[in-house]
């Protein structure tokens, strides 16, 4: 009888074990870790249950791994500095295009610090600060920052970070550079103006031309008089 309590008990522990080391090497993040499915009875049609639940982790962590590095790159090439912060205003992401556009230095240490503390041009933190105090969004917002080297003018678009859910969990910023288009924009407002002064000009032109037509016709008349007098007293 001993014997085979004994039996029994080890038929039960000894699976009920690697199941137990199975699910703490899982928790541990090795998704990679399989289980011996070639135990018999009810234990191997659990195990079988157990890899194949484990397989569909796996397609899944893979697939939730191939989004986010797509994510990443997305958010590499993307020609705007993107940064997000949570709801205490704390920095939680950031792009490398942020930081070429603000000559930011920021490390992975700047993840989790306020938004005060890492650095930001004195123009751009308070925006921040008078959206984050007030919760009035921007969008399209332009800002001009000074560098020692030149002046740049930007888009800035503040909105809220939403969920899947649709709840908010932090606040997007998108900066743009938008200087050329300035640029761009002023010299064709001054060809704008060139072209009205210009045909200001030509109407001036037109409307002094008639007076002075109709003075040089009296004149070659008033000439043509005194020629005709000049005559006369000679003969």
């Amino acid at each position: 009888g001993t014997r085979n309590g004994l039996s029994a008990e080890v038929t039960f522990f000894v699976p009920l074990g690697l199941f137990m080391y199975a699910v703490q090497k899982i928790a541990s993040g090795d998704l990679s870790y399989r289980i011996d499915t070639t135990m018999e009875d009810e234990f191997g049609d659990l195990a079988l249950a157990f890899e194949d639940m484990m397989e569909k982790i796996r397609i899944r962590e893979q697939r939730i791994k191939e989004l986010g590095n797509y994510n990443a790159l997305i958010l590499e090439n993307v020609p705007a500095g993107i940064m997000t912060f949570d709801l205490e205003n704390r920095l939680s992401a950031y792009n490398e295009k942020f930081t070429q556009l603000t000559n930011l230095s920021l490390s992975t240490a700047s993840i989790g610090q306020v938004y005060s503390q890492i650095g930001l041009p004195v123009q751009l933190e308070q925006v921040l600060t008078e959206v984050f105090r007030e919760k009035r969004y921007v969008s399209f917002k332009e800002l001009i920052l000074d560098s020692v080297s030149d002046k740049r003018i930007f888009s800035l678009t503040l909105v809220p970070l939403l969920s899947e859910g649709k709840e908010e969990v932090g606040t997007l910023l998108v900066l743009l550079d938008i200087t050329k288009e300035k640029e761009l924009e002023q010299k064709l407002a001054l060809s704008s103006r060139m072209a009205a002064v210009g045909e200001m000009v030509a109407g001036v032109a037109h409307q002094l031309r008639n007076p002075l037509a109709v003075m040089k016709m009296s004149f070659e008349l008033l000439q043509e008089r005194l020629d005709a007098v000049a005559i006369a007293k000679r003969d």
